[in-house]
């Protein structure tokens, strides 16, 4: 999540032997999440946000009943299936077979990537450090919240370990999208040899949901949770729907404080550590002086 996935599917869509469907996200195969979340926050955050799993088995294969017989993948680009603590068993019961590629990026940036779209979104009223705190308060007992995974979507190491112990190695492809040694076309290059492509047809990543500031949080929040902000997206017209956005919100490319990003840093270290250790990559360029 917020590692350019929506870049690769929207790349990926324009292959004509890859077949995307009309959702992105199914999260079929994360049967362990939102299932403990209050059903009253669940309904409210899940069905505003448009974020449902799809459950029956049926329905999910159904999604995939338009893909030509040329289609020679067939793409499930769930985030969720990094950070759910099932995906990976369960898409190995199901596809033993399965390419699984993993994109990764700067834990602590994908971390601020996702505050503040869920700022935008309405999620999160917070200062970031606040958030962060208490996220890892639950962690420590054992709690999770479902729609804010700052940190919890950020632990790289046992999240990869899982598909290494699921899937053979020539069948998951490991990247990072900021790596200042590569650059993402050769990240893109690699992953195009990984599926065994044409070389007459590149894969190529464009930024996708850049970040976004709303004109105020509580507002955004009330308008969110009310459900008001949903009805009305859904009765304004398009060409005025843009207009709104663009009064509405303004592009924020803001960083996290050197110290926030010392702090988290430092809960993830351990993670970072161990994904290393389980990719063999050299991710030094993500350290952070102690603050």
């Amino acid at each position: 999540m917020k590692g350019a996935t929506t870049s690769l599917f929207e790349s990926l869509s324009d292959h004509p032997e890859i077949f995307v469907p009309a959702v992105k996200e199914p999260h079929h195969f994360s049967t362990d999440l939102f299932k403990d979340a209050d059903p009253l926050i669940r309904w409210t955050r899940h069905g505003f946000a448009n974020i449902r799993r799809i459950r029956a088995r049926a329905r999910y294969l159904e999604l995939y009943a338009a893909a030509p017989p040329s289609a020679r993948y067939r793409v499930d680009a769930s985030t969720s299936y990094l950070y759910s603590a099932t995906a990976a068993r369960n898409i190995a019961q199901f596809q033993p077979d399965a390419k699984i590629i993993i994109l990764l990026r700067d834990p602590v940036m994908r971390a601020w990537s996702e505050y503040k779209m869920n700022l935008a979104i309405g999620i999160e009223v917070s200062t970031f450090r606040d958030a962060l705190a208490a996220e890892h308060k639950l962690l420590m007992a054992g709690k999770k919240n479902p729609y804010q995974r700052y940190i919890r979507a950020s632990l790289y190491g046992s999240q990869v370990k899982a598909y290494v112990d699921q899937f053979p190695t020539k069948n998951i492809f490991i990247d990072v999208i900021d790596n200042p040694h590569k650059d993402i076309t050769a990240v893109m290059l690699s992953l195009s040899e990984f599926l065994d492509l044409p070389p007459g047809i590149k894969l190529t990543l464009s930024q996708q949901n850049a970040g976004k500031s709303s004109f105020s949080v509580p507002l955004n929040s009330f308008l969110y949770f009310t459900g008001i902000k949903k009805v009305v997206g859904l009765l304004t017209p398009e060409d005025l729907k843009l207009r709104a956005r663009s009064a509405y919100y303004r592009p924020d490319n803001s960083a996290p404080s050197a110290a926030d990003q010392a702090y988290l840093a430092a809960l993830l270290e351990d993670s970072t550590r161990r994904l290393e250790e389980v990719t063999g990559l050299d991710l030094s360029f993500w350290t952070r002086p102690a603050q």
